[in-house]
């Protein structure tokens, strides 16, 4: 079986067909004697013809009413149909098994997908964002809540959400407590030191610190890194100066994750161990304790009562929190004291001396029996000379040991003593020596309102 001639070829039997075409084609190029190819019109202009015998034309989709085509590729221009109303689209066709494929730009060549234009794509659905934004909403609330609680928690620890860290606040503790105490706020001061550290409050006070930044300001304070110890535990170095004179101290100090940062064992100590029991002020406030607890600076030690008086350097200087003075200081009767003790003591010493009795008072009672012998009551007489009657008038009292506001004199001179005495059946002038020739030990408590005077033997 022979195969059909392509178009424009010469059949077997008649070779001169060609010659004949080219003949009948006005078309042809004269050069070559070959058929000039002809472009194929544009859709939009000229349809396509139908393809060339001996090739059946392809069945596709019939033009619409106005004889166009669609468009190549089978994309109608929005509001166009691809195809005749009430026409399905056809299949595409192919060329049967044996037959050749229509060249590119030939009559009848056509895509096996022409006529079947896409689908005009349908917008999607828009779906409602309305629960998202719900959701988010409250999520986010919950959120706000969540930090706005944080926040407030560790405000009122000191902190914020991104506040200080532990070893911050330690220094900025320090560094609060010193400035505190630098403009005199001792009760702020005071409120940064944990109350366990601290036995006796005393001197802790404004007017106690008042009085000693009046003497030796605190000055030059320099907070420098803490070093922790342990767990929320911090020991914070510091220098300053207490009256021009420089020091340095390491605070500790404890960070409570609930209560925020304390101090310990932040102040100094007083040691006045020698006036135990004494009436004594430290910067004008009366003590209660022969330890008492201070901040760092100048504290004056001094009487409560005017007739005793501090012995020895009674201004200390207590300069960070390790500092323990121990002064040297004891207690005196003051000159208006020893004033007040003469005033008292001679003219009562005077009258005893003046006095007959046996017992007239003021630690000098004569015996009345002495070795048998008999002493008559109200016939005794003392006398003192003039060595001795110098110690009365300068006569010096002390501080006792056990209670030091009973101030005490016992060497007040000696005098002689006469009597009328029995020895042996009769009375007679007698000179009595022994128990009774001295003044007994003279007293008074300077605490005593009426300052009496007091004799021991």
């Amino acid at each position: 079986m022979s195969t059909p001639p392509l178009p424009g070829q010469p059949s077997p039997e008649n070779p001169d067909a060609t010659g004949a075409s080219q003949a009948a084609d006005p078309n042809a190029n004269p050069a070559t004697g070959a058929a000039a190819k002809v472009e194929a019109p544009r859709p939009e202009a000229t349809p396509y013809p139908p393809a060339a015998a001996p090739y059946p034309p392809a069945v596709g989709p019939q033009p619409p009413s106005g004889g166009a085509y669609p468009p190549a590729g089978g994309y109608a221009p929005p509001g166009t149909p691809p195809y005749a109303p009430g026409t399905p689209p056809a299949a595409a066709s192919f060329p049967q098994p044996g037959q050749p494929y229509p060249q590119p730009g030939e009559p009848g060549a056509q895509s096996p997908y022409a006529g079947q234009p896409y689908a005009a794509a349908q917008p999607a659905q828009k779906k409602s964002r309305k629960g998202l934004w719900i959701g988010l909403g409250v999520g986010a609330l919950v959120l706000v809540l969540m930090l706005v609680g944080i926040a407030s928690v560790l405000a009122s620890r000191g902190g914020g959400l991104f506040g200080p860290s532990p070893s911050d606040r330690a220094k900025q503790h320090v560094s609060d407590y010193f400035t505190a105490l630098s403009e005199g706020r001792a009760a702020d001061a005071l409120a940064l030191v944990d109350d366990s550290s601290i036995t006796d409050k005393t001197l802790l006070t404004d007017a106690v610190l008042a009085d000693s930044l009046s003497r030796a300001p605190l000055t030059d304070i320099a907070v420098g890194d803490p070093v922790e110890d342990g767990s929320s535990s911090f020991t914070v170095p510091v220098t300053y100066s207490v009256g021009g004179e420089s020091t340095s101290d390491s605070l500790n100090v404890y960070v409570s994750s609930s209560t925020g940062p304390s101090l310990y064992s932040a102040t100094a100590e007083l040691g006045l161990y020698l006036l135990d029991g004494a009436p004594v002020t430290v910067n004008g406030v009366e003590l209660t304790s022969v330890a008492p607890e201070v901040f760092p600076g100048s504290y004056v030690v001094a009487s409560s009562s005017e007739y005793l008086t501090v012995e020895g350097d009674s201004t200390i200087v207590a300069l960070n929190s390790t500092d323990r003075p121990d002064p040297s200081l004891q207690l005196a009767v003051s000159e208006a004291g020893v004033q007040m003790f003469r005033d008292k003591v001679i003219p009562a010493a005077e009258a005893c001396l003046a006095s007959t009795a046996l017992n007239p008072g003021c630690g000098q009672a004569v015996p009345a029996e002495v070795n048998g012998v008999q002493v008559r009551d109200n016939t005794v007489k003392r006398t003192m000379d003039a060595e001795n009657r110098a110690k009365l008038a300068n006569v010096t009292p002390e501080p006792g040991s056990s209670v030091p506001t009973i101030i005490s004199a016992w060497d007040m001179g000696y005098f002689d003593v006469e009597a009328e005495c029995n020895d042996g059946g009769s009375w007679g002038a007698c000179t009595y020596t022994g128990e009774g020739t001295s003044f007994g030990t003279a007293s008074i408590d300077v605490t005593d309102l009426e300052l009496k005077v007091q004799w021991g033997s």
